[in-house]
């Protein structure tokens, strides 16, 4: 008998030496490779990548029982796969203490779109704030207007860079109302904004749409060459700006001009990327520790978004070795201006060192730190408005692509506002009724 146990017990470590080390199938987009690539090393398991640039590819194979994936990588920016399999209860209820508790300090407005049936089944390891209008506040008080007194909507922002930005411009000719051409940017946020406001059902839709053609309708007036300077001078100033992460680069020159739409109020617009498990996975635990080091790991531009309390200001270390980096580069010219026997060419590359350490010293200046203190209160203040998840179709290339021709063909005349509407409306609402 103990023989025969012995032989079983052989039997079992010779198995276990000779068994294929686990494979844990991550499908999705955005995939954090490096952090992925380092924790498969500590945990001694191999990595197979599925990484797709459609994603309701992924949402067929398990609408399908075909889906061998064990964790998903998905972006709430341009992904409605998410949705899908949230809401059709394809992902794994996350029960670890540990998860559960970060995400219990999470923004109430984010950790709805983390929840189905009241548990927890997405976890992020990321966050962006999308594009977000900002006033400069001396500037706007310089043209005679009181701090605080912005546009509120889409709709009077258009107003007023068709009727009343000319006059100014007119009297105050240094002063554009961007720096560089941000017309297909300012529609595409305004679009972004429509289509948030429909999918949260926040107002009646046909008031929506009516405020939208509105919009439209003051936008196809912008003088847009206007708006911006044609050739480069030192004298412009902008009185709008158009930040991805406004935060980061807060010097406290801008205010907040969360735009809504109609009788709707603006929001804070956020993409979250997110980590959730197949339910019927059996590397639960592996895919588990995957998601805890992701949070572990998370940076703290991240919690600052994501986090009710967090208010930790983030270093200007990046900016600094940006700095020393610009530094070695503006050495490197003086070897070469110092060599060069050619005086054209000595004098192309005096003007080329100095037209760099002037944008260089500007950068420095102007973004001194990354997120300071009174930066991140700044964006608290402007964030209790509320948030609202990117999730929008309208943020896809092919989307966009056609968004832009109908943009242009609108602004050619060759359709009416209410022909861009029509068209808009038939997709979107597809789109909508599709995603519910």
């Amino acid at each position: 008998m103990k023989k025969l146990m012995l032989i079983l017990m052989l039997i079992i470590l010779l198995h276990s030496a000779c068994a294929e080390p686990v494979k844990l199938v991550i499908s999705g987009n955005d995939i954090p490779l490096e952090t992925v690539e380092t924790y498969a090393r500590e945990r001694g398991i191999q990595i197979v990548l599925n990484e797709a640039e459609d994603t309701m590819d992924l949402v067929t194979e398990a609408l399908t029982h075909k889906d061998n994936t064990d964790l998903y990588f998905l972006s709430t920016n341009i992904d409605q796969a998410y949705l899908y399999l949230r809401d059709r209860g394809y992902l794994m209820p996350i029960e670890e203490a540990s998860l559960c508790a970060f995400a219990g300090a999470i923004e109430p407005s984010l950790y709805r779109e983390l929840a189905a049936d009241g548990r927890l089944c997405a976890v992020p390891y990321a966050c962006i704030v999308q594009k977000t209008p900002l006033v400069d506040r001396s500037l706007w008080s310089e043209i005679g207007f009181a701090e605080g007194e912005y546009p509120r909507t889409w709709e009077e922002w258009a107003r007023f860079l068709a009727r009343e930005y000319p006059v100014i411009h007119n009297t105050h000719p240094d002063i554009y109302a961007f720096e560089s051409d941000s017309s297909r940017a300012m529609l595409q946020q305004a679009q972004n904004q429509l289509y948030s406001c429909l999918r949260q059902g926040d107002a009646d839709t046909d008031s929506l749409w009516n405020a939208f053609g509105e919009m439209l309708m003051w936008y196809r007036m912008i003088d847009w060459n206007q708006t911006f300077p044609n050739v480069e001078t030192r004298k412009a100033q902008a009185l709008f700006e158009l930040l991805q992460e406004p935060f980061v680069h807060d010097d406290g020159k801008f205010d907040y001009m969360l735009l809504g739409m109609g009788q709707t109020s603006g929001r804070m617009r956020v993409s979250m990327n997110l980590m959730a498990i197949n339910p019927n996975t059996t590397h639960a635990e592996d895919a588990l520790a995957l998601v805890g080091k992701m949070v572990e790991d998370m940076g703290p531009e991240n919690k600052i978004v994501l986090l009710k309390d967090e208010a930790s200001p983030v270093l200007d270390e990046e900016v600094s070795m940006n700095w020393a980096a610009a530094q070695q580069k503006l050495d490197a010219y003086a070897r070469c201006i110092e060599t060069e026997t050619d005086l054209t060419r000595r004098k192309e590359l005096e003007l080329e060192a100095e037209t760099y350490r002037q944008s260089e010293e500007e950068y420095y200046e102007k973004y001194r730190y990354r997120i300071g203190p009174e930066a991140v209160d700044r964006f608290k203040t402007a964030a209790e408005r509320g948030y609202s998840v990117a999730y929008s179709s309208a943020l896809t290339h092919e989307e966009a692509e056609i968004l832009n021709r109908l943009r242009t063909e609108l602004m050619q005349e060759n359709i009416t506002v209410g022909d861009y509407v029509e068209q808009l409306r038939r997709r979107w609402e597809a789109d909508l009724l599709e995603g519910n």
